[in-house]
């Protein structure tokens, strides 16, 4: 249950454990509400409902380093696969609303190894970055976008995805470098 909680996050719902767990939403929250109660681990913070329906307690790491702690103890292979299934879990439960969640999806798919679906949701974050006009962190999903791409062999697809990459990066480096900054010149010119 710590395992799949700290994968989902220092904050959570009970829904991703029981995602993580592949086990009912009743089951993981019982488990998740039994370490609050007795004051270890975990602490009840509300509920949470996601866009499919499903309700769920909300809990919290009851501090960080317990949070640390129970993640790194998890074996890599073991990680990944949590990782995936919670992205994937959160993903269909979120269905048209998982734009809202793009950045959490991403960290998931990414960790869970899934490059081509992280790259699609940074691609996600950095648009809704960009709109609320916090252009710096758009420009962080991008690049990191861009990172993950030279994992995935090249393709047509690929390319088009870089070019896409490419010229959304551009405007945010003008927003916060300037129209005659080296990196807007250098975007442009690899797009």
């Amino acid at each position: 249950v710590l395992a799949a909680a700290s994968v989902a996050g220092v904050e959570f719902s009970a829904a991703a454990v029981a995602a993580g767990l592949a086990t009912g939403v009743v089951e993981a929250e019982s488990r998740c509400e039994g370490l609050a109660r007795r004051q270890q681990w975990l602490r009840s913070i509300g509920i949470d409902e996601w866009p499919d329906g499903t309700v769920a307690g909300r809990y919290v790491f009851i501090h960080a380093l317990y949070h640390n702690v129970v993640y790194g103890r998890i074996t890599a292979a073991r990680r990944i696969h949590l990782h995936r299934r919670l992205g994937a879990s959160e993903e269909e439960a979120f269905g048209l609303h998982a734009r809202d969640i793009a950045a959490e999806l991403a960290v998931h798919f990414e960790q869970g190894r899934d490059y081509r679906r992280a790259v699609q949701y940074l691609r996600f974050a950095a648009e809704t970055a960009g709109q609320r006009y916090a252009h710096r962190e758009a420009i962080e999903y991008l690049r990191r976008a861009l990172e993950l791409l030279k994992a995935i062999p090249d393709t047509a697809q690929v390319i088009r995805q870089e070019l896409e990459l490419q010229l959304a990066l551009g405007p945010s480096l003008m927003f916060t470098r300037g129209f005659s900054s080296l990196d807007v010149a250098e975007t442009y010119t690899r797009a």
